[in-house]
């Protein structure tokens, strides 16, 4: 997660938008976001998803060319 600010940025200025991430709404739903995209990734790595079985079919093409 991240808030873009100023170089000159106020201590003040940040209290905000960290609050609003750490016990707003908003941050519950980026929280949320992160947790189902771990979810998605996890599963893609390990052996179910689309990106183990196309690293998969890039080590046979590869295999096949020796």
């Amino acid at each position: 997660m991240g808030v873009e600010v100023s170089p000159d940025v106020k201590r003040d200025e940040v209290e905000g938008p960290v609050k609003k991430i750490l016990d707003g709404e908003e941050g519950m739903k980026m929280r949320a976001k992160a947790k189902e995209w771990k979810s998605v990734e996890t599963t893609d790595i390990q052996g179910e998803g689309s990106s183990y079985n196309n690293f998969k079919r890039l080590i046979e093409a590869l295999q096949c060319g020796k």
